[in-house]
């Protein structure tokens, strides 16, 4: 289990917009079609130091299927096949 949510956010639409617990804080972003583009994470370091940070960023092709991934400097890519199914580089399908 994870951190007990002390307060979560909604935009107009009723989509999450932050979800914050006393170590960890999520921010989202979303497009018109109702698919987050961008999550911010601010996480406490057990240390003390002060915030670590941490974003993704996600994209989505015409049928709202997610194709890109981005976080840490890395991107993934995903494609499918004709019938929605996520596939791997050669073409088999994936789980």
């Amino acid at each position: 289990q994870g951190p007990l949510t002390l307060e979560t956010r909604y935009d107009p639409a009723g989509r999450i917009v932050m979800r914050r617990s006393a170590v960890l804080e999520r921010r989202y972003l979303w497009d018109g079609l109702d698919q987050v583009t961008q999550q911010m994470l601010a996480s406490a370091e057990p240390d003390g130091s002060g915030p670590a940070f941490s974003q993704q960023r996600f994209g989505y092709d015409a049928a709202g299927q997610l194709t890109q991934r981005i976080a840490a400097g890395r991107e993934e890519r995903f494609s499918y096949d004709p019938a929605g199914n996520r596939t791997d580089t050669r073409g088999q399908v994936v789980w």
